[in-house]
């Protein structure tokens, strides 16, 4: 019970500020009653998982400066405790959000050409974007395992279906075929 509040806190908490659950957190600092710390820490891996966190560290305090960096840090309190979710945006975390948000993109097209499961496909992304093409081909092994794509291309030729998604105020261009 006490686990499943804090995740219900933590997903208020990132609806506030318009964070998909879908991209991960860097760290939750959690200043728990007596009653949640046990709770917690026990069941530590699990709440990760849930709330999608890197690390959940349980303190006793935090400093004044985590108290006012509203930039950084959002701030909940709730029955169990206070929590502050730290939203900074390091590399691995912008490439496992936009990764994770390509693999939901490309299965709803995987969805919408009506192909079996077990289908293989070929995937081109087109992205208009410096920096982004880096940072998703370090996660092309991951993005490929799950939408069983034989070939994963960036800025390449398109394939036969073609559509356009904003994914975090970016346009990508993703097409996708059937191979064989």
């Amino acid at each position: 019970q006490i686990v499943r509040k804090f995740i219900e806190t933590v997903s208020s908490a990132r609806e506030k500020r318009g964070l998909k659950r879908r991209w991960p957190v860097k760290k939750i600092l959690f200043i728990p009653n007596e009653d949640a710390r046990d709770a917690l820490i026990e069941l530590k891996s699990l709440a990760m998982a849930q709330a999608n966190s890197k690390e959940i560290e349980v303190v006793s305090k935090v400093g004044d400066g985590i108290r006012r960096d509203n930039e950084k840090y959002i701030a909940m309190e709730f029955e169990y405790g206070e929590l502050f979710i730290d939203v900074e945006r390091s590399e691995e975390i912008i490439k496992e959000g936009f990764s994770r948000e390509l693999v939901r993109r490309i299965q709803q097209m995987r969805k919408e050409m009506d192909l079996k499961v077990e289908a293989f496909i070929e995937v081109n992304i087109e992205i208009d974007d410096q920096k982004l093409p880096d940072l998703i081909r370090d996660k092309i092994d991951y993005i490929s395992n799950e939408t069983r794509a034989k070939g994963l291309y960036i800025n390449e030729e398109h394939k036969k279906f073609k559509k356009s998604w904003d994914i975090e105020h970016k346009e990508f261009i993703i097409s996708i075929g059937k191979c064989g």
